[in-house]
């Protein structure tokens, strides 16, 4: 990832622990948000602006990470990465 991309990773990991630990913490896997966005911000680098490409890196990670009853936090760091990424956020 490059600078920005790896600067708004620290952002919303931040805010999702945040949120979570808000809520008790339990749970979760903030790796799985992680590597979403990482996956989601190389995706947006190559010219994605929405989650089209979501089900096929979800595969992708399912088969390298394997299943999860937390894929959602996948989904969820892969979705804000893209419109950080088109929306030109700033950290």
């Amino acid at each position: 990832m490059d600078d920005l991309g790896n600067a708004l990773l620290k952002k919303h990991h931040d805010a999702h622990v945040a949120y979570w630990s808000a809520k008790g913490g339990e749970g979760y896997d903030v790796n799985r948000f992680d590597e979403g966005f990482r996956s989601g911000w190389e995706d947006a680098l190559q010219g994605a602006t929405d989650d089209s490409k979501l089900e096929e890196r979800k595969e992708q990670h399912i088969a390298s990470w394997g299943p999860s009853p937390v894929i959602w936090e996948w989904e969820h760091g892969y979705k804000e990465a893209i419109t950080a990424k088109t929306s030109g956020e700033q950290p």
